[in-house]
């Protein structure tokens, strides 16, 4: 299974036909792509043909500027946990049916705290310490965020890889390959 994922397309969308690795993916991870054909992933979990399961937290802290959709931290700390068990009941029957481990990974937009993929360029961290703290708990194989722009990279909690592929106009996006249960990343400029 071949999946994309774009941190943000800014109104972009038109140019995802025009990249041939990446409109023929398996499964593309962009929020504004999911909801066009009905996936919300905000405080939500999803199973996809039985080999990657999705756990998604939408919009944003509280950042040192204002955004249009801001959670507190212990809003963050909820939406993250919530639905950590409605994936597990999808995880563990599918695994022995597949044959395969079935990789957990988090779609969140704003990024974990004091990592590679929260930095401001001032130098500052301003990701979610509740994102952090879910991901330091439950370890999720990857998780994607792409709320700070200029932090394009990645880092690691545990055994847990972030990505931050930034925008997609700034020709950001990580490639993500599932074969059984190994999962391979590449980040492209």
């Amino acid at each position: 299974m071949r999946c994309i994922a774009i941190g943000d397309i800014h109104m972009t969308a038109d140019n995802i036909s025009r990249r041939d690795k990446v409109h023929q993916a398996d499964l593309i991870l962009i929020n504004d792509f999911l909801e066009g054909i009905g996936i919300n992933l905000h405080n939500q979990v999803r199973l996809f043909q039985n080999r990657v399961c999705l756990k998604g937290v939408g919009d944003s802290n509280r950042p040192p500027c204002a955004t249009p959709s801001e959670f507190s931290e212990s809003e963050l700390a909820e939406f993250a946990e919530n639905g950590y068990d409605q994936a597990m009941n999808y995880i563990n029957p599918a695994e022995p049916i597949k044959k395969i481990k079935i990789p957990l990974i988090m779609i969140s937009h704003t990024p974990p705290l004091k990592t590679a993929v929260d930095r401001l360029s001032n130098g500052s961290h301003v990701g979610s310490k509740a994102i952090r703290r879910f991901i330091e708990k439950r370890q999720p194989v990857l998780c994607i965020s792409g709320y700070i722009h200029e932090a394009k990279g990645t880092d690691t909690i545990g055994h847990t890889t972030t990505y931050n592929p930034v925008m997609f106009n700034q020709r950001g996006w990580l490639e993500i390959f599932i074969e059984t249960s190994e999962i391979k990343t590449v980040l492209h400029d």
